[in-house]
């Protein structure tokens, strides 16, 4: 077998060498098993109650989603509603508008006096 020696600076000095890592003690098979089953157990907790808590989270939104699907279409029902209320509202107006102030003769304020009792109803 060879060995080297390390060429130092002063004669009949040989460099240390470093200091080794105390060697780790040896487990047994078993106790490794055991460990890794624990360290199994505890991560599979962790992900059960990170699913747990995704599935809250998921059913908290889903309630939101849903809430404010209803409440939309009631908005586009009342939107509607309005829509309808003021196409009848502007006809009413554009008939008393043509009634009052487009100086109609005495022959045409019937009709339109007729015109406006049937916009306004």
């Amino acid at each position: 077998m060879h060995t080297a020696r390390f060429a130092s600076g002063y004669p009949g000095f040989l460099p240390s060498q470093p200091p080794s890592a105390p060697p780790t003690p040896r487990r047994g098979s078993r106790t490794t098993a055991a460990a890794l089953i624990i360290a199994a157990g505890r991560d599979e907790k962790d992900a059960a109650a990170r699913l747990d808590d995704r599935r809250s989270q998921l059913s908290e939104a889903t309630a939101k989603v849903a809430s404010a699907d209803t409440e939309r279409r009631q908005a586009e029902q009342r939107n509607s509603g309005l829509e309808a209320e003021n196409a009848d509202l502007s006809r009413c107006v554009t008939a008393m508008r043509h009634y009052l102030w487009d100086g109609l003769s005495d022959t045409e304020r019937p009709a339109a006096v007729h015109t406006v009792l049937l916009a306004c109803q």
